[in-house]
């Protein structure tokens, strides 16, 4: 996840076509081999895919031979209607596809207990063998929500990326999946304890990527994993909400990302000596402890200085320029720091320091090259 995304400036026209150019008419994607056409049919939405056999003869058999990227959004089915009927369509693709390897699966289904043969009928065909990337949820969950389907579990050992939505992990679940080969995780309003949510990390034996969005059922979380290399958490409201982060031992960790925190969190940073971006970080919510803990603190508690940190983003409600120093001071080593303000906050908490505080802050002489300052409002 980048903090701000990059923008390409578009090359001047010159008015005249350069005379090595080929004609706008020559057909380059035919030239590709088939193995290239294949993978990138393979990108393309389930529709879309399909509907390459029409280009040509060559492309009627790369559509089979490609591995499948089977979508039911890609369906262009909406309401409870359509989607009831998107497993059978799913199905149908799988046969027209010849038996062919499926690559990548996106999910969504409804919690209704009559729906629940048809699912665990398409979990357990052999046709999705080997899948590597697999999306599901449920939609429109009430609560509790319902179980991680059982027949998921036979997939568990070729996943590669995975996303589970608007289910329940029990322990008894959590504990029995093995992902030897899984690098991405995200559980998206899923409701787990943290005993279930640390046993099923603990099967995670190469992980790289965790993403916990607006989870629930904790209210701590103590990280400790040898392969992770990037985590985000966002916070929703609401009971049995996280209210504690513990970077207990990362040593891989690299980015420690908050994309949304609508409740005050406490973050613990222990051991994490890789770890080179963080943010978005609010100012106002969260209490941030680098190295020792202190209890008794309500705000941000940086008790270390962390150089391994190299960007740093900011969100802020009203911009102190205090605040700004002190965290440039507590990561001397900062390339890039990213600040989005709403208000201006008062001018008695954003007058220049002195020159001799500046002096003495090693990024500002040093490493800073970059600072970005948005919707910040000035008179």
């Amino acid at each position: 996840m980048e903090i701000v995304p990059g923008r390409r400036r578009k090359k001047k026209s010159s008015g005249r076509a350069n005379k090595e150019d080929p004609p706008a008419d020559d057909d380059h994607i035919s030239a590709l081999p088939d193995c290239v056409l294949g993978h990138i049919i393979t990108l393309l939405p389930t529709a879309d895919g399909v509907r390459t056999q029409l280009l040509s003869s060559r492309f009627r058999p790369l559509w089979h031979s490609a591995p499948l990227n089977l979508d039911c959004h890609g369906f262009g089915l909406g309401g409870c209607s359509g989607r009831a009927a998107c497993l059978g369509l799913m199905t149908r693709a799988l046969r027209a596809h010849g038996g062919g390897p499926v690559r990548r699966i996106v999910l969504s289904t409804s919690r209704h207990p009559a729906a629940h043969p048809y699912l665990h009928r398409f979990l357990a065909s052999p046709a999705i063998d080997g899948l590597q990337e697999l999306e599901f949820f449920y939609y429109r969950c009430s609560t509790p929500p319902p179980p991680f389907p059982p027949p998921a579990r036979r997939l568990a050992p070729t996943l590669r990326v995975a996303s589970f939505g608007s289910c329940s992990f029990y322990e008894e679940t959590a504990s029995s999946l093995d992902f030897p080969l899984l690098k991405h995780l995200e559980l998206k309003e899923v409701s787990i304890s943290e005993e279930s949510l640390q046993a099923l990390l603990g099967g995670c034996h190469v992980l790289e990527s965790l993403e916990l969005t607006r989870t629930f059922g904790f209210r701590r979380f103590r990280l400790a994993s040898p392969s992770l290399r990037s985590i985000g958490v966002s916070v929703g409201v609401g009971d049995d909400i996280l209210e504690e982060l513990v970077v207990e031992d990362a040593p891989c960790l690299q980015r420690l990302l908050f994309p949304m925190l609508l409740c005050r969190l406490h973050v613990r940073v222990i051991a994490a000596p890789k770890l080179e971006v963080l943010g978005w970080l609010p100012d106002f919510r969260p209490r941030l402890n680098l190295g020792i803990d202190e209890p008794n603190t309500n705000t941000l508690s940086l008790t270390m200085a962390m150089r391994s940190v190299k960007i740093l983003a900011l969100r802020t409600q009203y911009l102190s320029l205090d605040v700004v120093i002190n965290l440039m001071a507590c990561f001397p080593c900062l390339t890039s720091l990213y600040i989005s303000s709403v208000n201006k906050g008062d001018e008695e908490n954003n007058l220049w320091p002195h020159d001799e505080q500046l002096g003495r802050m090693e990024c500002i002489n040093r490493h800073l090259k970059k600072i970005v300052l948005s919707g910040y409002c000035y008179d």
